[in-house]
């Protein structure tokens, strides 16, 4: 229907048709479960298909080469026989879960395309499904798949990397035709387990969240993982208390280096000795009592008080030493106590 009408720009249907509907210039079934044509001169670069619509029927996109873009909708169960045909402008398009076939030359001449992944509900390929796709490099095929149709992949001359769900020995069980030598001389990477990976990055600090980049050791393919910040990890040294200043724990992050203060206790206070005169009193001159701690030597002195005159004993003053050429002299005084006259 309408084939290779790339002029026409829109479709209109007549409000009492028991059987077409339009709906903004693309045709569907009456109920709109069936995507029957989407106009080739339409100049729209995307277009989301309906959700009503489980049927993308016969050369429904064929030659709509404005289109880069076109979103399936979950409800979609089936992509019909050369659906996309000669979309040359279409660089991606996702197939939902939902599909359960690919018809014959379903995306054929879709010369833009560059990957596509083909959904694990998908059990065989059709017949010239992405015959002539020139710039498709990497295709996702599901452990589902059972066969790939004759030219499936033929002259998709830049393909490269095939990621297959499944293990190698499921890839050689596949029936894949002969005429598709594109995809079996392509990297095939087969299903990794988590054995397979390796880390080869990963940034996380203290008090940031950061990441794990995991690498496969087999074909390259790698995930990242977020990681959440781990917290310091602190070890304390405690300085203990003296005489006078208070003692305290240090803890410092054995990561980073972050560090604080806590747990602090009293200073101890000086533990004194019973004390040695260092400066004996006299009758005149007050002396010294010195005391030293027994912890940090600090010292604290308590004044004698002089110890006075002795009565009736005789009393050394104005003591002048001795040297060696000179005598030295002192006065010796004899105090007496005597009674008033009266």
């Amino acid at each position: 229907m309408f084939y290779n009408c790339t002029s026409l720009t829109a479709i209109t249907v007549s409000s009492d048709n028991e059987k077409y509907i339009s709906v903004d210039g693309v045709l569907f079934n009456k109920y709109e479960t069936e995507l029957i044509c989407y106009p080739g001169g339409k100049t729209d670069i995307s277009y989301k298909i309906p959700d009503s619509v489980t049927t993308i029927g016969n050369f429904a996109f064929h030659f709509c080469t404005s289109l880069t873009s076109v979103i399936i909708p979950e409800s979609a169960t089936s992509i019909s026989s050369y659906t996309f045909y000669n979309c040359t402008s279409l660089t991606s398009i996702a197939i939902p879960d939902s599909v359960t076939s690919i018809g014959s030359g379903a995306f054929d001449s879709c010369t833009s395309l560059t990957s596509i992944a083909i959904p694990d509900s998908i059990t065989s390929i059709g017949t010239y499904a992405f015959y002539f796709c020139t710039s498709l490099t990497s295709v996702i095929i599901p452990e589902s798949a059972t066969s790939t149709g004759d030219s499936a992949f033929n002259i998709c001359k830049s393909l490269t990397d095939v990621y297959y769900g499944g293990t190698e020995d499921d890839w050689n069980n596949i029936t894949i035709d002969s005429t598709n030598t594109y995809l079996t001389n392509a990297n095939i990477h087969y299903e990794t387990t988590s054995d397979d990976y390796e880390i080869t990055s990963q940034t996380v600090t203290c008090t940031e969240d950061g990441s794990t980049v995991y690498t496969c050791t087999t074909c390259g393919d790698t995930y990242t993982e977020v990681i959440e910040a781990t917290g310091h990890s602190y070890t304390s040294v405690v300085t203990a208390p003296t005489c006078t200043e208070q003692g305290y724990a240090t803890y410092t992050c054995s990561d980073c280096g972050n560090s604080y203060i806590d747990d602090y206790t009293n200073a101890t206070g000086h533990t004194y000795d019973s004390g040695v005169i260092t400066t004996a009193p006299t009758c005149t001159t007050a002396g010294v009592k010195t005391y030293t701690c027994s912890v940090c030597g600090a010292t604290k002195t308590e004044t004698i008080s002089t110890s006075g005159h002795i009565v009736g004993s005789a009393q050394t003053e104005n003591l002048v030493p001795a040297t060696q050429s000179e005598n030295g002299s002192y006065n010796l005084v004899t105090y007496r106590r005597y009674a008033a006259r009266r």
